[in-house]
């Protein structure tokens, strides 16, 4: 028996709530940050003469580390978490760039971090087994292949726990390993599962001064469930109806689709996860693979929209409406869509969604097509 929904949407709503406006706190301390560097510029500096202003340059402000992301989700099988972290770029007059200029640490830094408020489980250590960090350090590599150990260290029993973040390094990840056993059923779960995660101090040469960790954000994990809208679908290119009508309402979204037949495909796949809906066309065609020569891979074909409804409809029931915004790239022009309809998933386990919407002002005419898991 599904417990009372009125209580999951409540308890969600809440918890949304306080982390959109988390989420806004950030992404307005992002988008803002160089605009404030360049008021820095003006108004932060040593008037020597009457006309000569000497700017601030980049290493006077200080290297500031704070989270990606505040709300991320994967499915009740998922293994690993990951929370990214990131340097805050500064204003930089020399180059004048946007998108300012990322400075990184000259030393090793132990950054500390705390993972608290497990929801419908009660031991952390009952669901989080332990965890690493890890940075990129090219395209097909990161520090874990090179062996290289960020003396990642965690209690269970306080969510405590730490790791190194190395000299010049700009961005790194937190990988949480989970229980994928612990979550992973068949019914229609009524209860918020998942944790936060902050960062709470960080040790060093700098910290405190020149290098400062930003603490008040945190990071909400949520566990996805499969038995509604969630996870992994697959429409059957073989079906001649279905794929006519996929064809019909994304091929607008991707001019390689326009033009494809069944034949060509290997598998089309549609995700819904925590943030949007993920399309992937997978080719027969292959390709080698950069990061594994002698390998090779499907080409791939991709049109992504994120929900634009409240995260929290899309819980603990089988039916509901859907709204998707995204871009399409149409002969090199960039091109905002929008997306409108419902999904119900039905007796037999199938999920059918109907869908219509807008392309730069043109209609896309509804459709309905029904994914399998």
């Amino acid at each position: 028996m599904v417990a009372d929904r009125g209580e999951i949407r409540s308890q969600l709503r809440q918890s949304t709530h306080f982390t959109i406006q988390k989420i806004f706190q950030m992404k307005t301390l992002k988008t803002t940050f160089t605009l404030i560097a360049v008021l820095a510029v003006l108004v932060s500096c040593d008037r020597k003469e009457d006309d000569v202003i000497d700017p601030r340059l980049p290493e006077d402000f200080p290297i500031v580390i704070i989270l990606s992301d505040e709300l991320a989700g994967d499915y009740e099988d998922n293994d690993e978490v990951g929370i990214g972290l990131e340097i805050l770029p500064v204003w930089d007059p020399v180059s004048r760039s946007i998108d300012g200029i990322i400075p990184t640490p000259g030393s090793d830094l132990r950054v500390h971090f705390e993972v608290f408020d497990p929801q419908d489980f009660s031991s952390l250590g009952d669901y989080i087994t332990g965890g690493f960090a890890v940075y990129e350090i090219d395209d097909c590599t990161d520090s874990s292949d090179e062996d290289i150990d960020l003396d990642f260290t965690f209690d269970s029993s306080t969510g405590a726990g730490s790791f190194i973040w190395p000299a010049g390094v700009a961005e790194l990840e937190v990988v949480l390993e989970v229980n994928d056993a612990l979550f992973d059923d068949d019914v229609v779960n009524a209860e918020l599962r998942g944790f936060s995660f902050r960062l709470t101090s960080i040790e060093g040469p700098g910290t405190g001064s020149d290098i400062k960790l930003n603490s008040d954000i945190e990071f909400q994990y949520v566990v996805l469930d499969e038995e509604v809208l969630f996870g992994e679908w697959e429409l059957d290119q073989n079906d001649t109806e279905q794929f006519a009508r996929f064809i019909a309402l994304f091929g607008s979204l991707n001019e390689d689709l326009q033009d494809i037949s069944a034949e060509e495909i290997d598998a089309i796949e549609v995700n819904f996860d925590y943030e949007k809906m993920e399309i992937k066309v997978i080719l027969v065609e292959t390709e080698e693979d950069e990061c594994e020569p002698g390998e090779l891979m499907n080409l791939e074909i991709e049109i992504e929209a994120e929900y634009s409804i409240d995260f929290e409809d899309l819980f603990g029931t089988d039916s509901g409406e859907l709204e998707f915004e995204g871009e399409a790239e149409m002969n090199n022009v960039p091109l905002e869509f929008v997306l409108e309809g419902s999904y119900e998933i039905n007796a037999d386990g199938t999920l059918t969604i109907t869908l219509s919407g807008e392309l730069d002002g043109d209609e896309i005419e509804e459709q309905t097509i029904t994914l399998t898991r």
